[in-house]
């Protein structure tokens, strides 16, 4: 407002907190957390609680700027500014909204003590201008839309720069709020706050120590809500039941053999800037984890997976590099041997671009066997590699009644990722969504090139389909024994 800032006269904040209200809002004070994620079922408080604080930030620090955000500037104008912004006033604030200055044309409130709070949608067209300013206080209401990403959290969170004091002389700490309905593991604010890994590259998120995240149930916010709402909830879907009824995340694809769980919970962390095959076996040798330890590669082989041809058109060609390990399990205090999964190469390319870069990549890591399916493209990739290099160490594996389609050949190395005997060296971000996606409708249209590169590769790796003669007392781990 313009003039001199001022104090709000007469203003005592309101609010009768719920249970779960009462532990976010400890969270929400606490100047260790600087992210929090208040995440649950729907209609639990989520969003009226988190403005409420922003009003108690504004109203505590004069001259402080506040933003509420959300994918889409329509959606955040409906749901946010002409809603919960008047729930806030009328319920917690009696007599503030007299006092402020709201501005429909932006969608600003402008308290008496200079402080602002500011609505907006994140749509590309919106975002520089979102970025032009800093912040004491960033939300992202409905932080899991379709039009929210790591990117545009990233960049938020370095807009979080504004140096403000109190009205009794402490500096602000600068927050920023998130809160959703949860949906898939596979979603950035579950792989941030629960798994605490970065979710643009799997690593360890840094100063995880700074995110939380609280639950909160529609069950303690009852007492706001119409008698039936519960009632009318159970009648949803299975999968809206668990978004909006339960409030917990669940796998994308609910036909799923590989979920993005199998991946992140044996994932082992590569740094940036390890990225030569020597230095990644040198990393492994000396890495361990509170489950494994002792990982030095005694058999690498490349998979492939050929194109039927090299049309625009076409299917990449499958091509990933894997190798076998005896581990030392921690947990179970004995030797195994586990499958690590260290490159994926797919691509679209000229036969002879194909075998040079296996060729290349087998010489690189030291590689002992080039395991190819001996599909219609197989004879093309034979005679192109055998003229790209004469004593490249062919096998063929064919696709046949006995191996069965690619689920049947797929479980068996599902239940190896399950059991945790396979592992992903770094983030394979393409293979691993074409796995977690093998299964859903979309996932018929068009064939699972590196996902089948992958399963041959481990399939003779680990001999899943057992050509060699089992040990005595091994245990056979096939499609039967896979958990349900």
């Amino acid at each position: 407002m313009a003039g001199e800032a001022k104090q709000p006269k007469g203003i005592v904040p309101t609010f009768k907190f719920n249970d779960d209200q009462k532990q976010a809002y400890a969270l929400a004070t606490n100047a260790l957390f600087k992210y929090l994620l208040f995440y649950g079922p729907s209609r639990s408080g989520k969003s009226f609680l988190i403005l409420y604080l922003i009003f108690l930030r504004a109203l505590r620090a004069p001259n402080s700027r506040h933003a509420c955000f959300r994918g889409a500037r329509n959606a955040c104008e409906r749901s946010l500014f002409k809603l919960t912004l008047n729930q806030v006033f009328d319920k917690c604030f009696s007599g503030l909204k007299s006092q402020c200055e709201i501005r429909l044309s932006d969608m600003t409130v402008h308290f008496p003590n200079g402080s602002e709070i500011m609505f907006g949608g994140l749509d590309s067209d919106r975002l520089d201008t979102v970025l032009g300013l800093e912040y004491n206080t960033v939300w992202i209401n409905e932080c899991n839309d379709d039009e929210i990403d790591y990117e545009t959290v990233s960049q938020l969170m370095s807009r979080l720069a504004m140096l403000t004091y109190t009205s009794d002389g402490k500096q602000l700490t600068n927050k920023m709020f998130f809160d959703c309905n949860p949906k898939y593991f596979s979603d950035w604010e579950y792989k941030a706050f629960k798994l605490h890994i970065n979710p643009s590259d799997g690593d360890a998120l840094e100063e995880s120590e700074e995110w939380v995240s609280c639950k909160l149930n529609t069950t303690a916010n009852l007492d706001n809500l119409a008698p039936d709402y519960m009632k009318r909830l159970t009648k949803g879907s299975k999968a809206s039941r668990q978004r909006f009824m339960i409030g917990e995340w669940c796998d994308e694809n609910s036909d799923a053999l590989f979920t993005d769980t199998m991946f992140v919970e044996t994932r082992i962390p590569l740094a940036p800037d390890i990225e030569e095959p020597e230095a990644i076996k040198d990393y492994l040798a000396g890495f361990a984890n509170d489950k494994i330890e002792n990982i030095r590669l005694d058999r690498i082989t490349i998979a492939v997976d050929p194109a039927k041809s090299n049309d625009t058109k076409s299917d990449l060609h499958g091509i990933t590099i894997q190798a076998g390990a005896t581990v030392f399990n921690l947990k179970e205090g004995v030797d195994e041997y586990h499958a690590f999964v260290l490159a994926d190469h797919s691509m679209k390319a000229s036969p002879n671009a194909v075998c040079e870069l296996i060729r290349d990549e087998f010489k690189a890591w030291g590689a002992q066997r080039i395991v190819i399916e001996s599909n219609a493209a197989g004879s093309w990739l034979e005679s192109t590699m055998r003229s790209v290099w004469s004593a490249a160490p062919l096998k063929f594996i064919a696709a046949t009644s006995q191996t069965g389609g690619k689920n049947d050949r797929a479980e068996p190395v599902a239940a190896q990722y399950e059991r945790g005997a396979v592992h992903h060296v770094g983030t394979l971000r393409p293979l691993e969504e074409q796995m977690c996606d093998w299964g859903s409708p979309a996932s018929r249209r068009k064939s699972p090139d590196r996902m089948d590169a992958v399963v041959w590769g481990i399939t003779e790796l680990l001999d899943l389909a057992h050509e060699k003669k089992a040990k005595p007392g091994a245990i056979i781990i096939n499609a039967g024994n896979r958990r349900r």
